[in-house]
C-alpha cells in the first residue's frame, strides 16, 4: 500500500524513511517552506526531516549505493556513492557523491539520462528516450557495483511511471483518448519498457549474485484516468473558492486546438513546425529576466494564487490529492475563524463525498481528515482535507469552466497499490504477504541487515516474508532516534535551475 497521497515525493521518501508523511514533512513535489504563505518551492532532500536508509546504515558502517531514488537532491555524504534522481538540474550540476562521480559513470557506459524532459516531444522520441534511459540506468549501476563494495544497494528505474503515464490510452482501447493510429503505433510501449527492465533486472541478479537478497518495490500502481477532475471548479461552484479568472474566446480556441492536436499525438511535432517557421517562442524564463521578474510569477501555482479572491475564498487546493482551509491566522490572507473551522471542514468533506461523474459514480472513494491518515510533527504543512480516487488526482487548474474534461495528456495515473517481490536467502518461496505497506520497506530492510529500527518508526518488517530458519536468527531491534533534522529549509536550486524543473514537473504531469 501507497502513502495516502500516492506520488513519487512522499511515496519514496516513505519508502525509505519508515515513517509516515507528516513526520518526514513530504506531501508533493511542491511544498510549503513557510507555513503562513501560500507560495510553494521544489521540494529537496534538504526538506525531508528524517533520515534515510542509506544515511542509517552509513552510520552504522555499512557501504551504501543509491542511484536515481527521487528527492534525493542534493546529495548527502555517504559511505559509498549516491547519485541524485528525479529533480537534479542536470548533468552538469552537483548531483552525487563524491563529486564527479558522473564523469567516471560516463567514461564506462557512455550515457546517463537523469529523467525524461518533458512529455511535450514526439512519441517516438520519447519511446526511444526511456529505453535508452533504461539501459543507461542498468548500465551505470552494473558498474558502480562491479567496481565498488556495498553492503546494500537501491535503484530506481523511472521509465515504467513516465510510460504508463503518457502511453497508457494507447495500450487501452477503452480510454476515451485512444485512437486507433496511435494504438497501432504505440500501444505496445509500456509493455517494451517493462520487458527493457526486467533485463536490467536480470542483469544486476547476475552482478550481485546468489548469496543477494533483492526486493522488487514500486511506489504506487497505475491504471486508467480518463477524465481530468477539476477540484477547484468544484469549489467554485459550491461557494469555497471565488475566482478572478475570466477566460477569453481566443484562450479557449487555443486550448480546444492544443486538446485536439494532443489527442492525435501530433502536439510535439505542430510545436516542431512551428519553432521552425516563426523561431523559438520566448521561454517565461527569458521573459521575466528582461522584467527583472526571475523569481516570481513562473508556476501554474502562482497564477492560480495570483486568480484567487482570498478575502472571499474559504476552501482552495494547490496540490493533488488535497483541499486546504483559508484559515485565519494560518493562511496569509486567511478569513476562516478558527471556531468554525471543524464545522466547515466537515460540510466539505461531506460534498466532496457526494461528489459524481456524470454517469453516477463517485468521484472520491475516500475523503479523510489528514489526521485520520497521517500524524507527525509536520502535518500542519499537510492538506486539512485528503481526497482519494481509485486512479490519479483532481486537476487544481482555474482557468476551465467545466468540471470534467476528457484526459487527453497523462492518460495513466496513480493508484494506491505497488508490488512487493523479494527473492534469495532467507525469503519463503511463494510467501502470500499479507498487508505491506511502503513504509515497511525500510524496517524490512534493517531487520535482514540486522539493523535496529528507530524506535519512532511507523513501518514493521513484512510479515511472513522470511522462512523459519531465518527469522530464528534474526530479531527485531530498535534503539531511540536522537537524530533530529535541521529546521531551516535552504533551496539548493539557482532561480534558472527552479525554472527548469518546475518547467519539467509541468511537462510530467506533476503539476496539475
Amino acid at each position: 500500500q501507497s502513502t495516502v497521497i500516492p506520488n513519487s515525493f512522499p511515496g519514496w521518501t516513505s519508502c525509505t524513511t519508515g515513517v509516515n508523511p507528516a513526520k518526514h514533512g513530504i506531501f508533493n513535489a511542491l511544498i510549503r517552506k513557510d507555513l503562513h504563505d501560500y507560495r510553494m518551492s521544489v521540494v529537496n532532500s534538504r526538506d525531508i526531516r528524517y533520515d534515510r536508509i542509506w544515511q542509517i546504515l552509513s552510520r552504522e558502517g555499512m557501504r551504501v549505493g543509491v542511484v536515481n531514488v527521487p528527492c534525493s537532491y542534493p546529495p548527502v555524504p555517504v559511505n559509498g556513492f549516491l547519485i541524485g534522481g528525479m529533480l537534479s538540474p542536470s548533468l552538469e550540476s552537483d548531483f552525487t557523491y563524491p563529486e564527479g562521480l558522473i564523469k567516471d559513470v560516463l567514461d564506462a557506459t557512455g550515457e546517463y539520462i537523469i529523467d525524461l524532459r518533458s512529455k511535450h516531444i514526439p512519441r517516438e522520441q520519447m519511446r526511444d528516450e526511456l529505453l535508452r534511459s533504461v539501459d543507461a540506468r542498468g548500465a551505470a549501476m552494473r558498474y558502480l557495483l562491479e567496481s565498488r563494495d556495498t553492503d546494500f544497494a537501491m535503484l530506481v528505474f523511472t521509465e515504467t511511471d513516465r510510460a504508463q503515464h503518457y502511453f497508457w490510452a494507447d495500450m487501452d482501447a477503452e480510454h476515451p483518448a485512444h485512437t486507433r493510429e496511435r494504438g497501432e503505433a504505440f500501444g505496445d510501449v509500456i509493455f517494451q519498457v517493462y520487458d527493457r527492465v526486467d533485463r536490467q533486472i536480470g542483469l544486476l541478479r547476475e552482478t550481485v549474485g546468489p548469496d543477494c537478497q533483492i526486493y522488487i518495490v514500486s511506489d504506487h500502481g497505475f491504471g486508467a484516468q480518463p477524465h481530468y477532475v477539476y477540484i477547484n471548479r468544484f469549489l467554485q461552484q459550491n461557494g469555497y473558492l471565488k475566482s478572478l479568472v475570466r477566460e477569453t474566446r481566443g484562450q479557449r480556441a487555443r486550448k480546444r486546438t492544443k486538446d485536439l492536436l494532443e489527442s492525435v499525438g501530433l502536439l510535439g511535432a505542430a510545436r516542431t513546425v512551428r519553432n521552425k517557421v516563426f523561431g523559438e517562442p520566448e521561454g517565461a524564463r527569458e521573459a521575466d529576466m528582461k522584467h527583472g521578474q526571475m523569481a516570481n510569477k513562473r508556476t501554474s501555482i502562482d497564477r492560480i494564487i495570483e486568480n484567487v479572491d482570498w478575502s472571499a475564498t474559504t476552501a482552495y487546493a494547490l496540490v493533488p490529492r488535497g483541499v486546504r482551509i483559508n484559515l485565519k491566522g494560518r493562511e496569509p490572507n486567511g478569513i476562516v475563524e478558527p471556531v468554525a473551522y471543524e464545522a466547515l471542514r466537515s460540510r466539505l468533506i461531506h460534498e466532496l463525498k457526494r461528489f459524481a461523474y456524470p454517469g453516477g459514480d463517485n468521484v472520491f472513494d475516500r475523503v479523510y481528515r489528514r489526521e485520520e491518515v497521517m500524524e507527525g510533527p509536520y502535518l500542519e504543512y499537510a492538506p486539512d482535507i485528503v481526497t482519494c480516487m481509485t486512479v490519479g488526482v483532481p486537476s487544481c487548474h482555474l482557468e476551465p469552466t467545466e468540471l470534467f474534461a476528457i484526459n487527453t495528456g497523462a492518460t495513466g495515473s496513480h493508484t494506491d497499490w505497488g508490488v512487493l517481490i523479494a527473492h534469495g536467502p532467507g525469503i519463503q518461496p511463494g510467501a502470500d504477504v499479507v498487508g505491506a505497506r511502503l513504509m515497511d520497506v525500510t524496517p524490512t530492510a534493517l531487520y535482514a541487515l540486522g539493523v535496529p529500527l528507530n524506535d519512532d518508526m511507523d513501518g514493521q518488517p513484512v510479515a511472513g516474508l522470511f522462512t523459519d530458519e531465518f527469522a530464528a536468527q534474526h530479531s527485531v531491534m530498535f534503539r531511540e532516534n536522537t537524530s533530529r533534522a535541521a529546521t531551516d529549509r535552504v533551496d539548493p536550486f539557482s532561480a534558472t535551475e527552479e525554472d527548469e524543473i518546475m518547467d519539467q514537473l509541468k511537462g510530467l504531469g506533476y503539476i496539475n
